[in-house]
């Protein structure tokens, strides 16, 4: 307790948990889902803050249980991420419809994490979603107003509920991928814009997607997010893009207009399908 409340109550300082995320042998994972009956508690759950391991950092501080388990599941082995999310539904620690991913072959694409700089100079995180996303992007979507939300979902949509956000932040970065532009804030990240694309069945193109913060919009940010997953798209063997836009999306249709490449619009029932190849 001297070590975690004396480096939260110092100038600039942080408490930091650091393990190795299994056994030496790999055979038993150090995050569980609870402790062994009589084990005593050092360090309450309240004055904890980050948990590292190999695979990530956890932020704790404050957050709910589900969050906070969430988080732990994240950091821990893949081959024990199953397990653990399951006993995590069985215990109602997080939602029961809450998507299971083959953690084992769907590692974190560590490597795409990137930078950019916006026309204003400003210079912006941008890194693949993870599952522990979900409240960042709520918080992206319900800061929109009523008419950006249109733009994007074609209707005013004043509510997403759980199983409809969790969708956006649970990928396999191979068919599906999503970039969050972040900054970091008082409560870990917070989502400026978010760019995805998700392979079209059985063609060789992706349908692409953007949704960007009222405030960040005019700078530039949405550009940058289509060059990146353009890349990535183009290395991943995708040969295109497809989306469709309603006409009155300027600001999006400009984002188009001003690639480097011949792009097809057709325009029906209000909106523009838009199609280009790399």
């Amino acid at each position: 307790m001297d070590f975690i409340r004396g480096a939260a109550r110092s100038n600039g300082g942080k408490p930091i948990i650091a393990m190795p995320s299994t056994t030496k042998d790999g055979k038993i994972s150090r995050i569980t889902a609870t402790l062994k009956d009589g084990a005593g508690v050092v360090t309450t759950r309240g004055d904890v803050h980050y948990v590292v391991t190999e695979y990530g950092i956890a932020f704790l501080h404050g957050k709910s249980v589900r969050e906070r388990a969430m988080a732990l599941i994240q950091i821990a082995h893949p081959n024990f991420r199953t397990e653990l999310l399951q006993k995590a539904k069985e215990l109602n620690y997080v939602y029961q419809d809450q998507i299971e991913l083959p953690w084992d072959k769907v590692p974190y694409p560590e490597e795409l994490e990137t930078t950019v700089v916006l026309s204003d100079g400003t210079e912006v995180h941008v890194r693949p979603v993870k599952p522990t996303d979900e409240k960042p992007f709520k918080d992206l979507f319900y800061s929109l107003s009523e008419k950006s939300r249109y733009l994007r979902f074609f209707s005013r949509m004043p509510f997403m509920s759980h199983g409809n956000r969790q969708a956006y932040v649970n990928v396999n970065y191979k068919e599906q991928v999503a970039l969050a532009a972040v900054v970091d804030s008082s409560d870990g990240e917070r989502f400026l814009a978010l760019g995805q694309y998700i392979k079209v069945p059985n063609q060789p193109r992706g349908e692409v997607a953007f949704l960007v913060g009222d405030e960040w919009q005019h700078k530039g940010l949405g550009s940058k997010l289509m060059e990146y997953l353009i890349r990535i798209a183009r290395q991943s063997g995708l040969k295109g893009f497809e989306a469709d836009v309603l006409v009155e999306n300027r600001a999006m249709l400009s984002v188009f207009e001003a690639l480097p490449f011949p792009v097809e619009m057709k325009i029906d029932s209000g909106a523009y399908h838009i199609k280009f190849n790399f």
